[in-house]
């Protein structure tokens, strides 16, 4: 019988935890350079023992968690794809520098209309202040198609993804993004990797009953170039030492770039579900403790 062995509990993985506490959302810290997930945590949670034996109250811990209506057994981290709201605008972003159609992120684009300095804004204005405007346009100017490509360069559209447990696809269509928090921690992985794609990895090995030791199998793309190193580049000038994010009723995203104590540059995510009709919840705070626990 395999027995797993994930990564050793982190700051992050623990200032995530705490401030998903009494939420709904998720959250995901990928090394960039590794692959290796740092940090995975799925709210609300849920104690394995309180079902681990054959008793009846065994049985009835298990009964009364799958009718959970807050779903504790689903891993909204690996197996939820929600729209990703403004975060997805980095993509677009990506398309349009991949197309040629700027050479800066500094160059005003062609973005009539909008409000708060929106109007024809640059790259990097628009994206630290959400200009959907800019992006709408941006999207239109550079093409559905290639988009779509672009998006699926980052991990979007990929039918198959094993880390090694099964991911849910992320995907992008008709203009709709819908992703999980893995996928969205793939995309910040990529813009701090050079342009790189990666293959995320939740255990570095299986040590097997018999003492023999199981590596997980390879992800086929890593290593390829999604997006040129010159965009990944400009990207990151654009996202700075800042964090994206979104908030809707129905759900709050953030995504960042961020150095820990020991060097290692992170990409992560955070998705939190709105609480009520008002969307309570927020991804903000989540972050910012991750980037405080990382940073030391």
């Amino acid at each position: 019988m395999a027995r797993w062995r994930p990564p050793s509990t982190r700051p992050c993985q623990r200032a995530a935890a705490e401030g998903l506490r009494g939420h709904k959302g998720a959250a995901v810290a990928l090394d960039v350079e590794t692959g290796r997930i740092r940090a995975l945590v799925s709210a609300p949670s849920y104690d394995p023992s309180a079902f681990s034996g054959n008793a009846r109250a065994d049985a009835g811990a298990w009964k009364e968690l799958n009718a959970n209506q807050d779903k504790p057994l689903l891993n909204r981290a690996l197996r939820q794809a929600v729209p990703s709201g403004r975060t997805f605008h980095v993509v677009v972003a990506a398309a349009a520098l991949e197309k040629g159609l700027y050479t800066s992120v500094d160059t005003p684009t062609r973005a009539p209309g909008g409000t708060g300095g929106c109007e024809n804004a640059s790259i990097s204005h628009a994206l630290r202040n959400g200009c959907d405007e800019v992006f709408t346009a941006m999207a239109a100017e550079v093409g559905r198609d290639a988009v779509r490509a672009t998006a699926e360069a980052f991990g979007f559209n990929e039918k198959q993804l094993d880390v090694p447990l099964r991911v849910m696809e992320s995907t992008y269509g008709e203009g709709e993004a819908k992703a999980t928090p893995l996928q969205m921690a793939r995309v910040m992985a990529v813009i701090g990797n050079g342009g790189k794609q990666i293959g995320p990895q939740l255990v570095d090995r299986i040590v097997h009953s018999d003492g023999s030791v199981q590596k997980p199998k390879a992800y086929a793309a890593a290593g390829r170039q999604a997006i040129k190193q010159g965009t990944a580049a400009q990207l990151r000038s654009a996202l700075g030492s800042g964090q994206l994010a979104t908030r809707t009723d129905a759900e709050s995203w953030s995504v960042a770039l961020l150095r820990t104590a020991d060097g290692r540059l992170l990409g992560v995510a955070v998705q939190a579900d709105g609480d009520g009709p008002s969307g309570t919840a927020s991804s903000a705070p989540v972050m910012d403790r991750m980037v405080k626990a990382a940073t030391g």
